[in-house]
């Protein structure tokens, strides 16, 4: 299914109700059988998607095809390897992050297992104490960074090579970015067990774990600022032209019987470390509060879909064939998915919107601040009585006295520059309240002092 937000009006959220269309698409042999809780990301190219395991139907067999790719282009699916983990085999990973890395491909950490490999085992622990008790869920997923090639049919799985400090946790529902600057992958919220626990703990929004792909190295990245309360299934967006701020959306804690968080909308600064909450205020008073939502990782623009297998489509939505199918078809099943990752797009974009616009007032409101207080201020000009002066002024011949320092009558530049007194403020009318320091250097003796 694909929901058509290019020709709506934008005046109200109902009638993007009517805006839902069934749309064909190639197979290409590929089972896209329905799953829950799969990984999911959009491609910096902005046209394929990529869903990777997931959660099956209590009773079932392994997902036949675990990963799979829809091309918006082509219209199409294809589908990868399933993840093997030598020397154990087939693992069916959901709840895990992911995240796309240039160079390296799709990165997934953590997730829990569906349909458990009963052979598989972590560092000679006993498993039991992490598979829960009907044995069809095991609550560790990827041990490690793992990669999945996206440019490889064949064997496309690896692990990163060099992991440093690889954290002893085990961790789940988390969300990541990566940061093209710092070249560091950040982890947000979730929950995390360990190797001696079986209590699922909330990971705090205080730090981030990370992952630097140049060093190889695990880390943690102190968060300053009024961070979101803890929460899972979250979603966290790169924003701006920039991809310097990170719009994180929505998700839930037990605490609130699994209900949307009431503070569904913050961004992080990657300069500053920075988490701020926004407020979005609309006239309708909708409830902007969601969880287990998708998006893409990025947004930097929108663009018209137009489906290559398509006829003829209204004219007020060009571009898509109405194909009405009967049931639900396979297609239309992963149709499903398609237009998750849509509609979480419509809702994060509309709130980047929002923030943009607000974060560009407060900027001009600075500017216009910082413009006030250098405005120079004329003074009039001061009338000098130079004939009154003169006749008032006597001629002194200068005075001499060896203890007295000689004053000439031009200036004398020393090779050292004059330290402010101790304590003194350097005073700087035109300059921004807050970029003026004291300098607290004690004055230095004269040459020969005691």
């Amino acid at each position: 299914m694909y929901l058509d937000i290019v020709y709506s009006s934008g005046n109200s959220t109902t009638e993007l109700a009517t805006k839902w269309t069934s749309i064909s698409s190639k197979i290409n042999g590929v089972n896209i059988q329905s799953r829950d809780h799969p990984q999911s990301l959009v491609l910096p190219d902005g046209k394929t998607m990529i869903i990777s395991g997931g959660w099956s139907t209590l009773g079932s067999p392994l997902l036949t095809a675990q990963t799979i790719a829809y091309n918006a282009d082509s219209n199409s699916w294809s589908g990868y390897p399933s993840y093997t983990e030598p020397p154990f085999g087939v693992r069916q990973i959901y709840y895990a992050s992911s995240v796309y890395v240039p160079e390296y491909g799709v990165g997934f950490y953590g997730g829990y297992e569906s349909n458990i490999n009963p052979n598989w085992t972590y560092k000679g622990q006993n498993m039991n104490q992490y598979n829960n008790s009907g044995g069809f869920q095991r609550y560790i997923g990827y041990t490690s960074l793992t990669f999945l090639d996206i440019k490889k049919n064949n064997d496309p799985w690896f692990v990163f090579p060099t992991q440093n400090n690889l954290p002893e946790v085990f961790p789940r529902s988390q969300t990541s970015i990566f940061d093209t600057l710092s070249k560091r992958i950040f982890f947000f919220g979730g929950k995390y067990r360990n190797l001696t626990s079986s209590v699922n703990s909330y990971k705090s929004f205080e730090t981030s774990a990370t992952f630097d792909v140049i060093s190889g190295t695990w880390g943690s990245q102190v968060l300053v600022g009024i961070p979101p309360s803890e929460r899972t299934h979250h979603t966290t967006t790169l924003i701006t032209s920039t991809n310097r701020d990170v719009l994180l959306y929505g998700g839930e804690n037990d605490s609130n019987d699994d209900k949307p968080s009431l503070d569904y909308l913050y961004t992080l600064n990657l300069d500053s470390y920075e988490w701020t909450r926004q407020y979005i205020q609309n006239e309708d008073e909708l409830d902007l509060a969601r969880t287990e939502h998708s998006v893409p990782s990025n947004i930097s623009h929108l663009s018209a879909y137009v489906d290559p297998n398509g006829v003829a489509r209204p004219s007020n939505s060009p571009g898509l064939s109405t194909g009405a199918t009967a049931g639900v078809s396979v297609g239309a099943t992963a149709g499903i998915a398609v237009g998750a990752v849509v509609g979480g797009l419509i809702i994060i974009t509309a709130l980047f919107c929002v923030w943009k616009r607000n974060n560009d007032k407060k900027k001009k409101g600075e500017l216009n601040e910082i413009k006030s207080r250098n405005v120079r201020i004329e003074e009039p000009v001061m009338e000098v009585n130079w004939e009154a002066i003169d006749q008032n002024f006597t001629y002194s011949p200068p005075f001499f006295d060896d203890s007295a320092t000689v004053v000439l009558n031009k200036p004398e530049f020393s090779a050292n520059p004059m330290l402010a007194l101790q304590g003194a403020e350097i005073q700087r009318p035109n300059a921004i309240d807050g970029d003026v320091k004291s300098l607290g250097t004690a004055l230095q003796k004269p040459d020969g002092g005691s």
